[in-house]
Formats: structure tokens, C-alpha cells, sequence
């Protein structure tokens, strides 16, 4: 019976484990579906979006001085780019609004935590920068967000590892997605 008992656990382990790893890999917070869209040859990937928040990111995010707050009154904004095929011997330029600049187009008042990565060197033939904030946005609906927004680009400009040059922009407002 013992034995029988055990083997059980094990499965219901074994599930458990199971289950957290296809709920991780199906999130839309879960950056894998953009690391896949990489072309094999490389290229510009670029990540807008505006995602709701988890019963886990709303815990865990500051609340002062908002009156009655609920999870609907913030939202995840994402935004970031991936290069990858760079020729490292080249001149490259790659460019994507910083923390400051989104804060300042969006207002302190709506910016409530922030974040931001990025890996970008001369010997790398692949430049990457993520910046994600969580933003109060009740009374803000899509197409403000949108258009407070406007102007901010996302520029690659480099020579791929087969000899062409690749010049890409993209303003945020117009590549933004909401999900």
C-alpha cells in the first residue's frame, strides 16, 4: 500500500510540474513566442504590447495614494527589440526608447514600476533591449495610450552576416499591440 501511495505522489508531482510549464510557456507575458520569430537568417524583431496584469504582478505592485484600486486599473506595457544576424564587424546603430523617454511621453503619473535590460556591444552579432513598465491607466483607454506614444521609435540600421544593409523604423504607436 506504501508503495502504491508513492508512486501516486510521484505523479501528481509529475503533473503539477507538468501543468506550471505549459501555463509558463502559453502566458502573454511569456517571451518565447517573440525568441521563435526570429528569421533564420536573423533580422528586426520587434516587441510593442500592452498586456493585462497577473493576480501575481498586481500583489506585487505599489498602490499609494490610488483610491479604491483594482487589477483592471493597470496594465503591463512592453517594449523592446532584437537584432540578430548583425555583422560585428560593421558599423551598427541600433536604437530604442529608453525608461526616461517612455516616462516622459506617458507622464510619472501613469508610470508606476519600471524595468529595462539590454545587451548591445561590438562584438556581438545580436543587440537586444527590453524595458517593461507597469502603468496606471484607468481612464486611459487604447487609442490615448497610442497617441501619447506617437513619435517613439524603435531604428536598426546594420549590415547582416551575408553582406546587405538593413535599415528598419518603427514608431511605437503604430506597431503597439494590445492583448
Amino acid at each position: 500500500m506504501v508503495h502504491h501511495k508513492g508512486i501516486k505522489l510521484f505523479f501528481i508531482i509529475a503533473t503539477f510540474y507538468l501543468f506550471v510549464l505549459v501555463c509558463a510557456g502559453c502566458s502573454p507575458n511569456s517571451q518565447s513566442a517573440t525568441a521563435s520569430s526570429v528569421p533564420p537568417g536573423g533580422g528586426v524583431i520587434i516587441r510593442a504590447q500592452v498586456v493585462k496584469l497577473t493576480q501575481g504582478e498586481y500583489a506585487t505592485i505599489g498602490k499609494n495614494g490610488i483610491v479604491n484600486p483594482s487589477i483592471d486599473d493597470f496594465r503591463t506595457l512592453f517594449i523592446g527589440v532584437n537584432v540578430v544576424g548583425i555583422n560585428p564587424e560593421k558599423e551598427k546603430k541600433i536604437t530604442c526608447p529608453d525608461i526616461g523617454e517612455i516616462t516622459a511621453k506617458l507622464s510619472t503619473k501613469v508610470v508606476r514600476y519600471t524595468n529595462s535590460s539590454s545587451m548591445n556591444n561590438d562584438t556581438d552579432s545580436v543587440v537586444n533591449f527590453d524595458n517593461t513598465l507597469v502603468l496606471y491607466t484607468k481612464g486611459i483607454s487604447n487609442d490615448a495610450l497610442k497617441s501619447k506614444l506617437k513619435g517613439l521609435k524603435i531604428e536598426a540600421s546594420y549590415t547582416d552576416t551575408n553582406g546587405k544593409t538593413v535599415f528598419k523604423s518603427y514608431d511605437i504607436a503604430e506597431v503597439l499591440q494590445f492583448i
